[in-house]
């Protein structure tokens, strides 16, 4: 159901969609150290899927190279071969002359060996796959490998997710990230290394997803976004310290590889402690094993176990209740198919666009590698984190998803102005900040499409739009090979379109999420009690008051009559 639901007219139920939805965690179990446990977990799938994100750069380092010589004997092939240079630089690079002995022969050969930098060669993949001049196009597939596994892996699982539940992806994807680890470190041919790296990139990335959704399905509605969005960046701004920490290392990039990445598989058993979520399990109607997941909850965050029994019995009982929830305009609206599609839709495109532009930028310029770039990178990521998260308290979802895509379109137009100019500092300053809005504005989106569906279709959404940003970066990588054709402005060119029509869409989603739109019925139920509750006491007040004069009449007509009764009796005495 759940994976035909974006793109078929067939309708789930919304009873259990709104069910799943309604009622708050803080009345349920609490917020205490089961969450917090999962906030750690949830940091660390972000730090696995952002280590194994940055692997790949980090052994693929340029490092200089030449042609290795055909003729080592022949000083005058050595000579013509090394003093001779067109405008590209390619001959002694890429090229060499057929017959370098004679000094008028002007025909080259691409070549097919290569000298690397003695000092930095054993640092980098680049020199043991040869990936320079005509195979340098490796380069590109790897990461098309790197990207492809994520797409595949979240939008299957997603679907699983949604019927199965969450636990058992979660599980899968642990297994399969441990052991496609433990092989990306261990076989260095380019064909090994790639099978091995779409299974890890693929599992690190469903292992952040869901512990992510494990995470906001337990979350209480108020903590709900910045839970996750803090979760987030410390584990991706821990990666990138990692990071930057192993660039400058001169090891062998087989150690260096293995120093960067296995470390982190100790603490992957720790995601077996994660239980299934309460959440997915009321909208399966699988009220049973939800009771006891939240009276988990609940003793590990010394809630009252009664309180948690009684809202699980209240969920199964009250029809009633979700009745007059779905009568929401708010609620109806989110419940909608064609809604849930256009939702879906219009974010897909988001992904599509923000992943497009980072790496179409990426690619078309490249980055310069200087000792003060680390330092750079980390504190513009730094900072635009923190200026997303306090946007995040003030502002609703849409409005900050709104801002960042507004600042990432006025730097992209910056960077198409200045890309292919001579100004490397100020281009290397707007790349900084062009990569550090798309992680931040990835994370709000996660989060907006966390918040945007339903229970129900909450992993499927997910997968869609991972899918469509990773779908993304192969259309920018696959433009990439324009570089070398004379059209390198169309990729960023078309990168500042899609963020601009991505900007325009962002109208059409709704301006509450599901959470807001709880939030708007609790406080409506809230004044509708209130009023109820006012309505009563000026009843009771005005039933007390009528009481009281009705016994006031009555003392007085007894006093009357007790006073009448004893003038006649002394008017008898008299007589």
């Amino acid at each position: 159901m759940s994976f035909k639901a974006l793109l078929t007219p067939s309708r789930p139920t919304s009873k259990d969609l709104f069910t799943s939805e309604y009622f708050d965690c803080n009345d349920a179990f609490g917020h205490g150290p089961f969450q917090r446990r999962l906030m750690m977990l949830c940091a660390l799938g972000a730090f696995l899927a952002n280590i194994h994100a940055l692997a790949f750069p980090l052994i693929s380092k340029s490092v200089q190279y030449r042609c290795k010589q055909p003729h080592t004997n022949d000083s005058k092939a050595v000579v013509k071969n090394g003093t001779t240079s067109d405008v590209s630089g390619q001959i002694g690079r890429c090229l060499v002359y057929e017959d370098p002995a004679d000094p008028n022969d002007t025909h080259t050969v691409p070549c097919v060996e290569w000298e690397y930098d003695e000092e930095w060669a054993k640092s980098t993949a680049v020199s043991k796959w040869n990936m320079v001049c005509q195979r340098k196009p490796l380069i590109v597939v790897m990461y098309a490998i790197q990207n492809a596994g994520p797409a595949v892996f979240v939008l299957t699982a997603g679907h699983f997710a949604d019927n199965f539940g969450r636990v058992p992806v979660l599980f899968t994807a642990v297994a399969v990230l441990w052991v496609s680890t433990v092989g990306v470190c261990m076989f260095g041919d380019y064909a090994t290394h790639a099978v091995f790296k779409f299974f890890s990139s693929g599992s690190s990335i469903l292992t952040l997803t869901s512990s992510a959704i494990s995470l906001f399905e337990v979350t209480t509605h108020d903590n709900r976004p910045l839970s996750i969005a803090v979760s987030i960046t410390i584990g991706l701004l821990a990666a990138d310290s990692w990071y930057f920490l192993l660039v400058p290392w001169n090891l062998r990039w087989e150690r260096k590889l293995s120093v960067f990445l296995l470390p982190a598989l100790v603490l992957l058993p720790a995601f077996l402690t994660v239980d299934e979520s309460p959440r997915w399990l009321i909208a399966t109607g699988m009220f049973d094993r939800a009771e006891n997941v939240v009276i988990a909850a609940a003793d590990k965050n010394h809630f009252p176990l009664a309180n948690a029994a009684c809202l699980v019995d209240s969920l199964r009982v009250d029809v009633t209740r979700r009745l007059n929830r779905r009568k929401s305009t708010c609620a109806e609206e989110l419940l909608s198919l064609f809604s849930i599609r256009r939702r879906a839709l219009v974010l897909c495109g988001c992904f599509f666009s923000n992943s497009f532009a980072l790496y179409a930028i990426t690619f078309s310029k490249g980055q310069l590698y200087t000792p003060w770039l680390p330092f750079i990178a980390f504190a513009f990521n730094s900072s635009v984190y923190g200026l997303a998260h306090v946007l995040m308290r003030r502002f609703a979802m849409l409005t900050v998803i709104t801002i960042l895509f507004a600042a990432l379109c006025s730097v992209q137009c910056f960077l198409c102005l200045t890309v292919f100019g001579e100004h490397d500092v100020l281009t290397e300053a707007l790349l900084q900040a062009d990569i550090a809005l798309y992680y931040s504005g990835a994370v709000v989106c996660f989060v907006y499409v966390l918040e945007l569906f339903p229970t129900a279709l909450r992993a499927t959404a997910i997968g869609w739009t991972v899918a469509c940003g990773r779908l993304g970066v192969g259309c920018a990588l696959f433009l990439s090979l324009l570089m070398n054709s004379g059209h390198e402005y169309v990729a960023p060119a078309i990168a500042g379109l899609l963020l601009f029509l991505s900007l325009l869409t962002l109208r059409i989603l709704p301006p509450a999420t599901t959470v807001e739109c709880t939030k708007i019925a609790s406080r409506e139920t809230t004044f509708r009690d209130t009023q109820n509750i006012e309505l009563m006491k000026a009843t009771l007040e005005t039933r007390l008051s009528e009481r009281k004069k009705v016994k006031r009449a009555q003392d007085g007509s007894e006093t009357g009559s007790k006073s009448s009764s004893t003038r006649s009796r002394r008017l008898k005495e008299k007589k």
